[in-house]
């Protein structure tokens, strides 16, 4: 490894209880073996940091930088405030690479793409498990897990802590093993310094038994209950912490009645109660690597474990005479073979024992000493080459946010990198990344970054839509625009400039009249009409542009709505500085899958829905401007008449989205109310996109329409095509990609829709080839593949 590189090590669980527990003594040895190679190793300090100024770690380091965070006190926005300050100290630094040694640790973070990153596995046991390791966890809890996966993931290199976690990356995570290399951890000198045979073992067995799902612990007290009770052998029981001991007697009362526990237990007693005892036993079910198998090891103690995989991992260089120091045992298994047991434990060394111990010591040793410092070598180098592989093939940068629930914006701005092979980088203020794309070919950043991150080579795609969070992205635009750049226009209104509200003008034209630069009355008017303006929360900031701005930054623009629908609907103002625009067709991702038919199927299964009945969905936020009141009018119309002409199916309809406003739920209700059908009435709001897309599968038709008045995205017209739905829309939407039988007229239409759908019923067959025209549709017209290559062709 070259001598003037810089590696830039996370500390950041130096500022948690584990900073002296298997992490913490992983991520020094980490460094250990990093500055054994000649390489200057940053160290990332956070607030609180536990570690003490007189740690010999500190004679492995070259500098430290310290972060205003701790990851124990850290409010939402320290997502953006952590990635940013990360990637600052990696540019003062002049990295070469980041360690990202604990991905699992808060806070959250965004990527880093300043220099490349390697990410440390430690295990995925909540992942294989979430139902047993999940459910009662607080849900900031889940994200951080979650983002923690989505690090690794993300990452240029990996280091695994075993070759048992390196499959699990492969097997869960999808990530290739050859992204992945394995440094076994490390342990204390205490353990490599001790000579074998140089203390008599005074006690019989040793365990520290932990309350934890994974620890295994009620299976570990009724074991010793049941060996205790055939051979009063000599024990020594230690559970981690007096709360952890109290969780132990309070779940488990009767099995821990008759055993004798210590607690809190300094290192150095641990020690010498493993070095004193014949057998320790390491009875953990789920490992990402055993440890205390391999400290017993270490001091000539024999170890009783299960029989895992990690475990077989460790005494697999043995090759031979693994029985001699090892038994292992079944998993919860409620029969166990006592009398093995406590011939195990009570049979004397032999010189093959002596040979095993030495044996797998040596294995150890060697890796530690040799192979691991040429393992981090590799690594580093195959970061840089993977690093370099994906930055010459980044095609474009987005600015966008990333709201947590479903919208036109979200489904677009998401659809990009999930339809396309090219790399994107996407910039947001979004805190809840749980939505944002975790895809190989896309990093999320931070917003604070875009001004240092500058390239002209790359252009960079912006999202201009109403939204509580998309200030952001008309401050980087006003700011950092270049002609090579484009603009999104998602919604008209946002063209000039009316993107920061305070929060003590509660009287939206006051706002208006006081910061609006121009003098476009009836626009005014028009916005300070518009219901959205009152629900966003923004950045206390007031500035006032005129439309002016966008047109000298020299970006180019391309709306979703054709020359003509926006002349039609005079969404230019007659005073405007005429902005040059392109026409794209609006895309999205390939939406079908194998799963989303079955959930859709178990749905309508579920609610006793037949395949002779029709389903109208409604699908997306549902609020006044989608003709929602008029749809539900026509489509209880519509299940009237044919309830009382036939009492074989029935004409069903589901509203599923965000309501946003209640006087919407209580028109749509009342229409069906009032006509004694409530039952042929489904509302779902999921949670999930699959289940989101799988209702739409469930639905016969899907009716989306909409008051185009801002020139507004509709995003549920190109999904509804991508699933091959049939679908309906009105004229005035400005979206006509449907054949002209599945367009609705505007000025009647309540009557017209009605007609619409009996005249379905009662023809299945136009409704299968409208599916399969629309799909083709999709395929040939609105993919994203197509979609993306035209805005950047703009």
């Amino acid at each position: 490894m070259k001598r003037n590189r810089i590696i830039v090590v996370d500390g950041r669980v130096f500022s948690t209880e584990a900073h002296d527990r298997g992490m913490g003594r992983y991520v020094k040895f980490i460094i250990r073996m990093i500055a054994s190679e000649n390489v200057d190793v940053t160290l990332i300090m956070y607030k609180n940091s536990k570690l003490n100024k007189n740690d010999k770690l500190y004679s492995f380091i070259k500098n430290t930088d310290t972060i205003g965070i701790a990851p124990e006190n850290h409010d939402d926005n320290d997502v953006h405030k952590s990635s940013y300050e990360i990637e600052n100290i990696l540019r003062k630094q002049k990295a070469f690479a980041y360690i990202d040694a604990t991905p699992f640790i808060p806070p959250m973070r965004l990527d880093i793409t300043i220099c490349p990153v390697i990410s440390i596995a430690y295990d995925l046991i909540p992942l294989r498990y979430p139902s047993e390791y999940l459910p009662d966890v607080h849900p900031i809890s889940k994200q951080y897990y979650r983002n923690g996966l989505r690090r690794l993931s993300k990452a240029n290199y990996i280091i695994s802590i075993s070759e048992f976690t390196k499959d699990l990356i492969f097997e869960y995570l999808g990530i290739s093993k050859n992204q992945v290399d394995v440094i076994y951890p490390c342990l204390d000198k205490e353990y490599i310094q001790y000579e074998l045979g140089e203390n008599v073992k005074t006690k019989d067995i040793f365990s520290i038994i932990g309350h934890h799902h994974s620890k295994n612990p009620l299976f570990a007290l009724k074991l010793f209950n049941s060996i205790l009770k055939v051979d009063k052998l000599r024990y020594s029981l230690c559970v981690p912490t007096s709360g952890q001991l109290f969780s132990l007697m309070s779940q488990f009362p009767d099995e821990t009645n008759q055993l004798k526990f210590n607690h809190s237990i300094s290192e150095i007693e641990k020690i010498a109660n493993q070095r004193d005892a014949k057998t320790v036993f390491h009875l953990s079910k789920e490992e990402g690597f055993g440890i205390p198998l391999l400290e017993a090891i270490f001091l000539g103690s024999r170890v009783v474990c299960s029989d895992i995989k990690v475990n077989r991992e460790i005494t697999a260089p043995l090759k031979e005479n693994e029985g001699d120091i090892v038994l292992f045992l079944p998993v919860n298994s409620e029969i166990q073979d006592l009398s093995s047991i406590i011939k195990f434990i009570n049979t004397e060394e032999s010189s093959n024992t002596i040979r095993s111990f030495e044996d797998l010591r040596s294995f150890y040793l060697n890796h530690w000493s040799k192979e691991a410092p040429k393992i981090i070598t590799q690594v580093i180098d195959k970061a840089a080459q993977n690093f370099m592989e994906f930055h010459n093939q980044i095609i474009s940068k987005m600015a966008c946010n990333m709201p947590g629930e479903f919208c036109g914006v979200a489904d677009y701005a998401g659809s990009i990198p999930l339809g396309t092979d090219k790399n994107i980088i996407m910039y947001t203020s979004d805190v809840n990344i749980n939505k944002l794309n975790s895809c190989a070919n896309i990093r999320i950043k931070s917003h604070l970054n875009f001004a240092q991150d500058l390239d002209e080579k790359i252009p960079t795609i912006f999202h201009l839509a109403i939204s509580n969070k998309l200030w952001f992205g008309v401050e980087l635009l006003k700011n950092h625009g270049l002609p090579h750049d484009v603009v999104i226009i998602h919604d008209h209104t946002y063209l000039y400039g009316i993107y920061h509200l305070y929060f003590n003008y509660k009287n939206i034209t006051q706002f208006i009249d006081r910061f609006f630069v121009g003098d476009d009355q009836p626009l005014k008017s028009e916005i300070s009409k518009s219901h959205y303006m009152n629900y966003f929360e923004f950045e206390q900031s007031i500035v006032g542009y005129n439309h002016a701005w966008l047109k000298e930054r020299g970006v180019k623009c391309v709306s979703h709505l054709t020359p003509e629908a926006e002349k039609s609907k005079k969404l230019l103002s007659k005073n405007e500085l005429v902005i040059k625009k392109s026409y794209v067709d609006i895309g999205i991702h390939d939406r079908g899958s194998i799963s989303g038919i079955k959930i859709a199927r178990l749905w309508r299964r579920r609610r006793k829905i037949s395949s002779n009945d029709l389903v109208i969905g409604i699908f997306g936020s549902i609020t006044d401007n989608k003709y929602i009141d008029k749809i539900a009018e026509a489509v209880s119309n519509a299940c009237h008449y044919h309830r009382i002409s036939s009492k074989i199916s029935n004409i069903l309809f589901l509203v599923c989205g965000v309501i946003h406003d209640q006087n919407i739920l209580q028109a749509i209700q009342t229409s069906f109310s009032n006509l004694a059908i409530l039952d042929c009435l489904y509302f779902e709001n999921p949670e999930e996109e699959d289940v989101f897309d799988a209702l739409m599968i469930a639905s016969d038709i899907v009716v989306a329409c909409r008051r185009q008045d801002r020139g507004q995205l509709s995003h549920i017209i190109p999904r509804a095509l991508s699933l091959g739905r049939p679908l309906l829309t009105n004229r005035g939407s400005g979206y006509l990609m449907v054949q002209d039988k599945c367009v609705i007229d505007d000025n009647n239409f309540i009557e017209d829709l009605k007609n619409k759908i009996l005249n379905f019923y009662s023809n299945r067959s136009s409704l299968n080839f409208i599916s399969t025209y629309n799909r083709k549709l999709f395929e040939n017209k609105y993919n994203i593949q197509r979609m993306f290559r035209n805005i950047l062709d703009v």
